[in-house]
């Protein structure tokens, strides 16, 4: 330990002497271990790091597949819940939760605001298992309609709108102008099923319907369920495939084809997530080894300068090992520094990272300097410096310190560390290039969705919405009121040029869907999975989607008139190619009966986007909203002016004719569209920082190499200046040196491009993994990176003069 201390402070002593080389090294690690650091914050934080419940590996997420309606991963229809929580032994239990949140007015403590919300079963939170920090959770009655009306509140909404009043527990609350007995609050940490959750009321499912069929012909369940102590993950899902094929049987209308699948809660958080963020720690890591050859080459040098002073150490009783010790001991030195330094720029790094994250990444509001993170940056950082550390090692087990005193062999440790070192930057070029290829393709990827034709036209269009509550708006005729008058009184506000009401925005996800059939054709002849949305008369003008043939919806089209529908081009082609549609009638069932409402086909619009810029339009079919019962209300304007003034005008309209109803989500549909490139616009941002952070340092270690090798050749280029070599000679001479180097690297960037690019598959559109217009693109710019760096030196090598290099030597 006496040894070890005092070859640290020898380290501190002979590392203050060189201010410059310690600033470059400890500047290129925290770069590194900073980016490394900040990146693993949010994979741990999202995909290490156990969810907050006991025992969280035992949870997994219950899911139906359909190959005939392609589905997979889907939503569960009630009834199959129930019977899989009755039916299936290999685990504890199962819960239910709506698919997504809901927007609720809560109301009666101050002003009315929006709160998001959960429907959940009854055994949510006991299959979970989280214990409540106020009050209790739900009793399994309670998730029927014949229970009284209860709710659980998230710690935030309790703590925001209650002051944390453990009084408010056994009190009653509106939510949708309906009163609801508050008997719980949740733990801080509970934030299922998503972050934004601040309330979890209980499903409230007829028992009477269990019978019907649409209870088992919807799907719109999400399930959890906590396997058996003993069960494994195989076990329970060749279990739950004999349920569903039992339930296949019994009900061949509903579940025919209908599979089943498990997967681990805490894999079925992350989703889509966990490729970007790998992707993300694996370009990190790139940029890491980047920056430890770089360090490498910064050590090399100037061990070139310290071979005789190691060699008088050795002389003078030394042992070679003892030599190594100390040259370890100054690299974990460095690298202590640069791992403290690396620590302040993710923390620096990591508000940016959470300004730029996509709207979907929500838990990366979280993320934080957590102690496994801390831990994770202490590791890399040792590794680094052991890394970086092995290269000047590696040539002084090679070095003769007897021929160093002698000064013969001087000449050829140089030339041994350029060649080291030039080892080094042709890595350093093929790890610049793999990153920048990376970023190449993720830019191409993203301009291709930039330029996908939504359907619509976002220029001048916004949306709000508002949810109806059932007491004031109980009819389907109170609903259409309202939405009628809001629209007369949007359409005065000045600037405005029309306004519509749609069930489900575009490019929002799809509202609901069905199969359907056509009158008069065969009862094998059917669609399957169309979706469905219902609009206003004018929405299609009003977002810009063309009216291709028949007409629109009107006024005439009331709730007690003939029922009709507009169907999509997409729709059109697929299934009446040779036919015109106008006129045919059509009705939400696979195999219509007595029951079925058959709709007339009265005109054809363009296609839409329903789920995603990158997902081709779907089948589709609108009905009108007087012909519907929607509670949850988006509105679309056209118009000119302040966005600021157009939401406070349309906040006012909807106030003048309801004051209890508080609108959410004003935004323009230019930020809608926008709002769905978030991921890869994420993505496409930091493998653009880390691909020209390679860059640079690539830039910084040829300039280097070709510096030191122009130095090593200063005789050699003086004898070729005296024979009459010229200044352009010499620049050329230097530059090839460069380029080489440049063209090595950019061949084995290649090659590893081509390797690793495939990994990226998933999160590109429309961009083949062998892109060669990109490859090409990114290996010509590091070739002429090389090029550029190596004109400094090659420039001041030409303005050599001959007689002082000779006579130097």
């Amino acid at each position: 330990m006496r040894i070890v201390l005092q070859d640290i402070r020898y380290a501190l002593r002979t590392l203050r002497k060189s201010p410059g080389f310690v600033a470059a090294a400890v500047a290129t690690l925290a770069l590194g271990i900073g980016a490394n650091t900040a990146i693993f914050s949010a994979v741990h934080g999202l995909l290490i790091a156990p969810l907050p419940f006991p025992r969280a590996d035992r949870l997994v997420a219950l899911w139906e597949k359909n190959p005939e309606r392609g589905w997979d991963k889907n939503w569960v229809a009630p009834a199959n819940y129930l019977d899989w929580r009755r039916e299936c032994d290999a685990l504890e239990d199962i819960a239910a939760y709506g698919d997504r949140l809901e927007t609720s007015a809560l109301s009666g403590a101050g002003e009315p605001i929006n709160v998001a919300g959960a429907a959940v079963s009854a055994n949510f939170f006991h299959v979970l298992q989280v214990r409540p920090q106020a009050g209790r959770f739900f009793r399994d009655e309670e998730t029927w309609s014949t229970a009284p009306r209860v709710v659980v509140l998230s710690d935030g909404l309790w703590k925001s709108r209650f002051g944390g009043d453990r009084g408010i527990v056994g009190r009653s609350i509106l939510l949708m102008q309906r009163s609801y007995e508050v008997v719980g609050v949740a733990p801080p940490e509970m934030r299922f099923p998503l972050p934004e959750v601040q309330y979890w009321r209980t499903l409230r499912l007829d028992a009477a319907d269990q019978k019907e069929i649409f209870f088992r012909r919807a799907h719109w369940l999400r399930t959890v369920g906590r396997l058996k102590p003993g069960v494994t993950w195989a076990d329970a899902t060749a279990r739950l495939s004999a349920v569903a094929a039992r339930l296949e049987r019994q009900y061949p209308e509903t579940n025919r084809q209908m599979g089943t699948g498990i997967t681990p809660l805490q894999e079925w958080e992350t989703g889509s997530t966990r490729t970007p963020l790998l992707i993300l720690l694996a370009a990190a890591g790139l940029l890491l080894l980047i920056a430890c050859a770089n360090v490498g080459n910064l050590l090399l040098v100037r061990g070139a300068g310290r071979h005789k002073e190691l060699a008088i150490r050795t002389a003078l009783g030394a042992g070679r090992a003892r030599v190594l010790l100390q040259l370890a001991i100054e690299s974990l030195v460095l690298a202590f520094f640069g791992g403290i330094a690396g620590i302040a720029v993710a923390a620096w790094g990591l508000p940016i990272v959470r300004a730029l994250r996509p709207p979907s990444l929500t838990q990366l509001e979280s993320i934080r300097l957590s102690s496994a993170v801390l831990a994770f940056a202490a590791v890399i950082a040792l590794a680094s410096g052991v890394f970086f550390g092995l290269l000047p090692a590696f040539r002084i087990l090679r070095a003769n310190f007897g021929q160093e005193l002698k000064g013969a062999a001087l000449e050829s440790a140089r030339r041994g560390r350029g060649s080291l070192g030039s080892l080094l930057i042709v890595g350093e070029l093929a790890l610049a290039l793999l990153l920048f290829f990376g970023a190449a393709l993720s830019l191409r990827s993203f301009w291709g969705l930039t330029r996908v034709q939504a359907g619509f036209d976002p220029r001048d269009r916004y949306t709000f919405s508002i949810t109806l509550p059932t007491l004031s708006y109980p009819k389907p005729e109170n609903s259409l009121t309202f939405q009628n008058e809001l629209l007369r009184r949007l359409r005065g506000v000045p600037g405005v040029s029309s306004a519509a009401v749609v069930s489900e925005l575009p490019i929002s996800g799809a509202d609901w869907s069905s199969d359907f059939s056509v009158r008069g054709r065969g009862p094998d002849d059917y669609g399957v999975e169309v979706v469905h949305r219902e609009a206003s008369p004018g929405y299609f003008a009003t977002v810009g989607v063309p009216h291709l043939r028949g007409r629109d919806f009107a006024d005439s089209d009331r709730p007690d008139g003939l029922p009709v529908i507009l169907i999509n081009d997409t729709l059109a082609r697929r299934y009446f190619a040779n036919e015109d549609p106008i006129g045919r009638q059509i009705a939400f069932d696979r195999r219509p009966d007595s029951k079925s409402v058959w709709r007339t086909v009265i005109g054809v619009v363009g296609s839409e986007r329903q789920e995603a810029l990158s997902s081709e339009p779907s089948a589709e079919i609108f009905a009108p909203v007087a012909q519907s019962s929607i509670r949850t209300l988006h509105f679309v304007f056209h118009a000119s002016g302040d966005p600021a003034a157009l939401s406070a005008a349309a906040a006012a309209a909807v106030q003048s004719l309801d004051p209890s109803l508080p609108v959410y989500r004003f935004r323009s549909l230019t930020q809608l569209k926008l709002d769905t490139l978030a991921r890869d616009r994420f993505l496409l941002l930091l493998l653009g920082l880390f691909g020209s952070s390679a860059v640079l340092l690539a830039i910084v270690g040829v300039y280097g190499v070709t510096s030191h090798d122009a130095r090593l050749r200063t005789r050699e280029i003086g004898i070729r200046m005296a024979v009459g070599a010229t200044a352009q000679d010499v620049r050329r001479l230097v530059l090839s040196r460069g380029v080489r180097l440049g063209l090595a690297g950019a061949g084995f960037g290649a090659a590893a491009s081509l390797l690793c690019a495939r990994a990226m598959a998933s999160v590109l559109y429309k961009v083949p993994t062998a892109d060669p217009v990109s490859l090409a693109a990114v290996a010509a710019l590091l070739v002429a990176v090389a090029a550029a760096a190596s004109y400094l030196p090659a420039r001041r090598a030409a303005r050599l003069d001959p007689v002082e290099a000779l006579r130097g030597e």
